[in-house]
């Protein structure tokens, strides 16, 4: 990458690599719904720089780990912090496709993912149901799988109010980010018929976890804006950026103050 001519994608990893977290969601504290005392291998899919794999998962397990991203830079930072914990042992990142992965078949006791926009690459992503789908084959019987990624919440008997009141804004944002965004009620349905007990399915994040995110992402954004002053895309990146924000916090809510969409976290144990 030029310092001077950063792209769009540049700027994407160059922002995330300064994050713990390259998205609004963060892991769950999985001993309260997931029992990985036997596990013997996971992965993580869309795993990004590993901050917060490396302090949940790899220090409350013994299992192997393997984390998977799209950006080689991730991956980088990824196997950098598991010397950083003394955990390269059995903790290592791989650059990879999420349609297209080298795993074996039922090699994994738990697969898990937050899926952000750029999740598989950039400018595209997986829906829930092609995520679970392409997926499956790589869990063992019995095995756990947690899927987080935006969610519609409304048109369900719980919101009371129609996706057709959905604001135009915002189902075109996400269409151009080229994410599928699904309801709860659906993407539960699918992992039954998928073959999956769906444990727990967890609401949607609350406003302090995008908040949170969108604060430490601007500060970086406000960085580079700096060190690219001259630089017409990051201009651009910033403006997208700031409407995003702009976007969850000012048209996210309807008239009886619920949420159009949220970061929903799904889990499911494989029944066959």
């Amino acid at each position: 990458m030029k310092s001077n001519t950063p792209t769009m994608r540049d700027l994407y990893v160059e922002t995330h690599l300064e994050l713990k977290q390259q998205g609004p969601g963060s892991y769950l504290d999985l001993d309260r719904f997931v029992d990985l005392s036997g596990a013997s291998k996971i992965a993580v899919l869309g795993c990004g720089t590993g901050e917060q794999v490396l302090l949940s998962l790899a220090q409350k397990t013994q299992a192997e780990i393997v984390g998977v991203d799209c950006f080689p830079a991730f991956i980088d930072a990824f196997n950098n912090n598991a010397r950083k914990y003394n955990l390269q042992n059995r903790v290592k990142g791989i650059v990879g496709d999420m349609e297209n992965l080298p795993f074996q078949k039922e090699e994994f006791d738990y697969i898990c993912s937050e899926m952000p926009i750029a999740a598989v690459g950039f400018g595209k992503s997986m829906n829930f149901v092609k995520a679970l789908s392409n997926w499956s084959g790589f869990l063992k019987m019995g095995g756990y799988i947690t899927i987080a990624c935006p969610t519609w919440i409304d048109g369900s008997e719980e919101t009371g109010y129609n996706s057709e009141e959905r604001p135009e804004e915002i189902v075109q944002f996400w269409e151009r980010a080229g994410v599928d965004l699904d309801t709860m009620e659906f993407n539960s349905t699918v992992m039954e018929r998928l073959g999956y007990e769906s444990l727990i399915m967890v609401a949607a994040l609350p406003d302090e976890a995008w908040l949170e995110y969108f604060s430490a992402r601007e500060a970086v954004i406000e960085k580079l804006i700096k060190k690219y002053s001259e630089n017409e895309t990051i201009k651009e990146f910033a403006e997208r950026a700031k409407y995003e924000v702009q976007l969850y916090s000012e048209h996210n809510y309807n008239d009886i103050d619920e949420r159009y969409y949220g970061y929903v976290t799904y889990i499911g144990r494989k029944k066959y």
